[in-house]
């Protein structure tokens, strides 16, 4: 037992992850998305899609299947361009990618350097800005330890699980210091006990950077267990924003609790009404 005013250390970890984080605490940066459209060809995939993700927020997409989440993802990268509409970083509209929008994808292949190390592989971005040797392998040292990795930065991707090569693309997308990081259902290729440990350490990454993060998943579990914020998409094509839900439960979620299970029978029900509609 600690002595009488003192909090240990496991204690005093887990207050910081029950607390919510600040205003002034929130380093990240706004993202708009306003009256956006787009059309593949004579599809119209998405529709007149609104809504604004706070600075420092974690903000996830739920949605059917095929509902278009990864191309709206995208959209905010500046990979894809928008048909209609606008899309904004602050005062910036999006019309490219940027380093200050850093991207992690769901395949834990092809996205890393096969040829390249861990410390390699999360330090391309830095050496492509041309960044000093010296202050490129303090990012990367900071964005391993902050992953997880360390001891594993000589090893090359295929000597690493498929949990290890997603905290290398986390670590790598990390390292450039991005305002905004958007993750297109980076864990759901992993197996259930590594999504969980996964699930917990990017709670503790953001809450300890404070980025702005837009997080796509098809898990209902897993959006309430990470979000502040979760959007719910209608069904495509011409799929658009059905509703958004504040997620106000403390850091660790408890899925058993009223609150938890409440949420999650409101979300499905959404989700199975939309799906309904498609077929």
């Amino acid at each position: 037992m600690s002595p009488r005013g003192r909090v240990s250390e496991p204690g005093r970890a887990l207050a910081q992850l029950t607390m919510p984080l600040a205003a002034d605490e929130r380093t990240g940066t706004p993202l708009s998305v306003d009256k956006v459209s787009k059309r593949f060809g004579t599809e119209e995939v998405l529709r007149d899609i609104s809504f604004t993700v706070a600075p420092g927020e974690f903000f996830v997409l739920v949605g059917p299947s095929g509902c278009g989440k990864s191309t709206l993802l995208r959209m905010i990268a500046g990979i894809v361009p928008a048909s209609t509409g606008s899309l904004s970083e602050g005062p910036v509209l999006i019309e490219r990618p940027s380093r200050d929008r850093g991207m992690v994808f769901q395949s834990i292949e092809t996205p890393l350097f096969e040829w390249l190390t861990v410390a390699q592989n999360i330090g391309f971005g830095l050496a492509i800005q041309r960044i000093s040797r010296r202050e490129r392998n303090a990012k990367v040292e900071r964005s391993v330890a902050m992953v997880g990795l360390r001891g594993h930065e000589a090893k090359l991707p295929d000597q690493l699980s498929g949990g290890m090569k997603q905290r290398v693309q986390i670590a790598r997308a990390l390292a450039v210091e991005p305002r905004a990081l958007l993750m297109d259902e980076p864990f759901a290729a992993l197996d259930a006990q590594t999504r969980l440990i996964l699930q917990r350490e990017i709670v503790r990454i953001w809450r300890q950077i404070h980025t702005t993060i837009v997080y796509v998943t098809h898990d209902i579990r897993e959006a309430l267990t990470l979000g502040e914020r979760v959007a719910v998409m209608t069904a495509g094509p011409a799929a658009t924003i059905r509703s958004i839900h504040d997620v106000d439960l403390a850091y660790p979620r408890d899925e058993l609790s009223p609150e938890f299970v409440g949420l999650f029978r409101a979300i499905q029900a959404e989700i199975e009404s939309e799906v309904s509609k498609a077929w």
